[in-house]
């Protein structure tokens, strides 16, 4: 599979590897050789632009940025990522499944506190990244 970035930029033409269950994995190289845009594809956060891409279920993965990506947008842009308002809607998703996923992990002040799911900010400095 080759290593694409959303917007197109090309990190690796192609990779292969196999990572074995119960074998550790050392992923190395230099800056801005592709290792996190690597692990974005692996956990789902970019789209895969070719090739296959064989792994555990999602539910099986975690993954933790370096830095955690807040994307430009609205309130409710940030809930979906790496998703759409318009994906949400195709999928009947509505503002109140977001309420209720807020509710669940105990942040459902933040609608409010930032003036709705519509509000646009500079994210990075209002919600924490953890």
């Amino acid at each position: 599979m080759p290593i694409v970035s959303p917007n197109g930029d090309v990190f690796v033409k192609s990779i292969s590897f196999e990572v074995r269950k119960g074998i550790n994995t050392v992923v190395t190289g230099p800056n801005g050789c592709g290792k996190s845009s690597l692990f974005r594809i692996l956990s789902g956060l970019w789209p895969l632009s070719g090739g296959v891409l064989e792994r555990p279920d999602i539910e099986k993965l975690f993954y933790i940025p370096q830095r955690p990506y807040l994307p430009p947008g609205t309130l409710r842009d940030q809930v979906i990522y790496p998703h759409s308002k318009l994906t949400m809607n195709r999928w009947g998703k509505t503002d109140d499944d977001i309420r209720t996923l807020l509710k669940y992990v105990r942040l459902d002040y933040i609608e409010e506190r930032e003036g709705g799911f519509d509000s646009v900010n500079d994210w990075a400095d209002v919600l924490s990244g953890g």
